[in-house]
């Protein structure tokens, strides 16, 4: 197969420390991966986007989340691995200059939701309304939160020293809800992951974390049972947000 043949000629190069013919094979790796990689992790990132919105969905979202979360990894992989090379061919330096100012998911940022369940309250229920064959009152327009406000809403709490629970109930929201406004506002820098947690709970979650390299989150939590190194939720932001490059293993 594609994989085992790739793999092969990888070991066989890196014996004869042919790093120029690695760097070739890795370049068409990418370029033969990137597509089908980027089209994948699209359609399950808009999916991921359009069922933020409908609370009764959110054990699916999550699901999305985790295969979101773990396509990006292997996509960052792919550019780990070139990056690497580079360092061994032009040195560290370059190296390091090309992974610190290269995005490698500029592309991702730009993803918008393609379907009608998009965060847009208005044009879904036009899209209801149209598929309604009674003829029903105009209802009045509601006057919306200005985008992300929500989660805005949740720093600000956070930062006035409420605990999770407590903006919870101020707001009359779920706890897994203002947990993943907190890993949202470290993934835009609004804040950073030790304005959440200590750094020697990130250091914990990730030695955890690195023992189970490879596998789902959700294998994790099942593998782990009661043995996590502490709260459930704190697991979970720590590994989004190592799939999104803010924390590095």
């Amino acid at each position: 197969d594609v994989a085992g043949k790739f793999s092969y000629q990888l070991q066989k190069a890196f014996a004869q420390k042919q790093y120029s013919f690695i760097a070739e094979r890795l370049e068409a790796a990418n370029n033969y991966f990137e597509t089908p990689l980027r089209e994948l992790i699209t359609e399950v990132y808009n999916q991921v986007l359009n069922l933020r919105r409908k609370a009764i969905t959110k054990e699916y979202s999550d699901e999305l989340e985790e295969f979101d979360a773990w396509f990006t990894r292997i996509y960052l992989h792919f550019k780990r691995c070139s990056i690497l090379v580079l360092g061994i061919l032009e040195g560290t330096e370059k190296a390091y200059e090309k992974w610190s100012t290269t995005n490698y998911l500029d592309w991702k940022e730009k993803i918008k939701p393609q379907t009608v369940y998009i965060e847009n309250e208005d044009l879904y229920e036009e899209y209801l309304k149209s598929k309604s064959k009674k003829k029903k009152e105009p209802k009045e327009k509601k006057t919306k939160p200005e985008k992300g406000a929500s989660t805005l809403a949740t720093m600000q709490y956070f930062k006035d020293g409420l605990s999770i629970p407590e903006i919870a109930e101020r707001r009359g929201l779920a706890e897994s809800t203002i947990c993943s406004h907190l890993t949202q506002l470290c993934i835009n820098k609004h804040m950073k992951p030790e304005e959440v947690l200590s750094q020697d709970e990130i250091y914990k979650i990730t030695d955890f974390l690195i023992q189970f390299d490879g596998k789902r989150i959700g294998e994790i939590l099942t593998e782990a049972g009661d043995k996590l190194p502490t709260d459930k939720w704190k697991v979970l932001m720590v590994n989004r947000l190592i799939a999104e490059e803010i924390i590095s293993l």
